[in-house]
């Protein structure tokens, strides 16, 4: 989840003023999106489709919270809210998209500058550590409870020790393993033909053990960590590698015109909403039972939807008026989504044990959205910008 301007203001400067009062509004303009990223490689396309990955995570787990889950989903709606987590696939596939991006471009010989390890390292580092160890520090805080901070801060699988916080860590633990193998395999594909046919058999062999231990099974597979790692989530990575490079190649957007765009994201969109139909309509054992294939299918329908959107800003002009939002909603998904579930928690359960009626639990719901987006803005200002800020000095 990565998301320059020459200074960083203040939290009380953003939103006191110091002679202007409208400087969150600049904060988050349109300008002002690609923060700790180059200029030149940023698309707002993505960052909107954060937006969008965010808002889904958000609502499913709203729906989880309030009961919505022990009910059949009947409406398009209700079917989207039980199927939100299909936004961490999205995350996945755009982790893939993006950070691939300097290993592809010297391979397709776009820039002689190699990519350097010890840049990836420290923006990887200033992207995801200051929040995330703000995040479990104040956990271990709130829940008095410091025994598995080292854990948490090694990125161990916690499951739900922490819980409600520690309940969407698991994504994180996995987009550390992907950032651990991705410069492995990158300068295996850049470094000479004998490492690119060294990537190709590793490749083939977890293909295999993929096929033979994660789509293989009829049971549901045993072990919360092989179901959460990277080994069994890496598909939604690659099929986001597979379209960046696709991206880069000027055959590959010379062959997708403003038609073949409409019908791409049309076809994708189209089967990703029937599969989660089909998931929604499942048992919870078919459902463990089948997600390594559903998870597969998944990652494709939102890597061509990505592909899609990515090259056709012209071709899809009707997206502009969510543009601003979905784009303020992606740059500040990060705290949005390490700090929906316990805010959503501590405000919506406590009503569900009372029989509660469902408007004033969708009341609770629209204003857990607001306290959302209010923290995260302060979590944004305060801890991530300043990291970006830094992030963006180093040239990546």
């Amino acid at each position: 989840m990565s998301i320059c301007e020459s200074a960083v203001e203040p939290l009380s400067d953003a939103i006191a003023g110091s002679g202007d009062t409208k400087i969150l509004r600049r904060v988050f303009s349109v300008r002002s999106l690609p923060l700790g990223i180059r200029n030149d490689r940023y698309l707002i396309e993505l960052e909107c489709l954060r937006g969008v990955a965010v808002v889904l995570v958000f609502v499913f787990h709203c729906w989880g919270i309030m009961g919505g889950k022990e009910a059949r989903p009947g409406g398009v709606f209700e079917v989207i809210a039980a199927t939100g987590n299909t936004g961490v696939t999205l995350f996945f596939v755009l982790s893939g998209f993006l950070l691939a991006q300097p290993w592809l471009r010297y391979y397709f010989g776009m820039t002689n500058q190699t990519p350097s390890l010890r840049r990836y390292i420290a923006a990887r580092s200033l992207r995801i550590l200051p929040l995330y160890y703000a995040v479990i520090g104040f956990a271990a805080f709130h829940l008095d409870s410091s025994s598995l901070l080292l854990p948490a801060a090694t990125f161990q699988m916690l499951g739900f020790q922490y819980f409600p916080y520690s309940t969407v860590w698991w994504t994180l633990i996995t987009e550390v393993q992907f950032y651990l193998a991705l410069p492995i395999c990158g300068f295996l594909l850049i470094y000479s033909r004998m490492t690119r046919i060294l990537l190709a058999s590793l490749l083939a062999l977890w293909l295999i053990c993929f096929l033979i231990f994660v789509i293989g099974p009829k049971e549901p597979i045993e072990g919360f960590m092989l179901t959460k790692s990277l080994f069994s989530r890496a598909p939604a990575f690659l099929f986001g590698i597979v379209i960046g490079a696709l991206y880069l190649n000027n055959t590959a957007q010379t062959f997708l015109t403003t038609k073949r765009r409409t019908l791409t994201l049309a076809v994708a969109l189209t089967a990703l909403y029937y599969l989660l139909y089909l998931i929604s309509r499942t048992s919870s054992r078919e459902t463990e039972t089948l997600w390594p294939t559903l998870h597969l299918w998944e990652g494709l329908c939102w890597a061509l939807a990505t592909f899609a959107i990515a090259n056709g800003r012209d071709a899809f002009r009707w997206l502009r008026v969510l543009e601003r939002p979905l784009a303020f909603l992606g740059k500040i998904s990060y705290s949005i989504y390490l700090l929906h579930v316990p805010i959503l928690f501590y405000l919506i359960y406590p009503a569900t044990s009372k029989n509660t009626a469902s408007t004033v639990l969708v009341l609770l719901a629209l204003a857990g959205a607001v306290l959302t987006v209010l923290a995260s803005t302060v979590t944004y200002l305060l801890i991530e910008r300043p990291a970006l800020q830094l992030k963006g000095t180093l040239g990546t």
